[in-house]
């Protein structure tokens, strides 16, 4: 009789993640398929009353006077 192949389960992100941390290879749950997303890298300027549009300044009026 042949032997059948067991589906495997998925894996939760938190076990993969507990073993990355303990140091164990973890690159046999990853196929290689899929797109890779780098992460979003943001900026906090500081921008002057008339750099904004004045529609934008009556939508989200700064929270004191001391900004404009």
């Amino acid at each position: 009789m042949k032997k059948t192949r067991n589906s495997v389960k998925p894996v939760s992100a938190e076990t993969i993640a507990r073993q990355a941390d303990r140091g164990k290879d973890i690159s046999h749950f990853f196929k290689g398929e899929g797109r890779m997303i780098l992460p979003i890298q943001r900026a906090n300027d500081d921008l002057t009353a008339s750099v904004i549009k004045p529609a934008e300044i009556e939508e989200h009026p700064p929270a004191s006077k001391h900004f404009i």
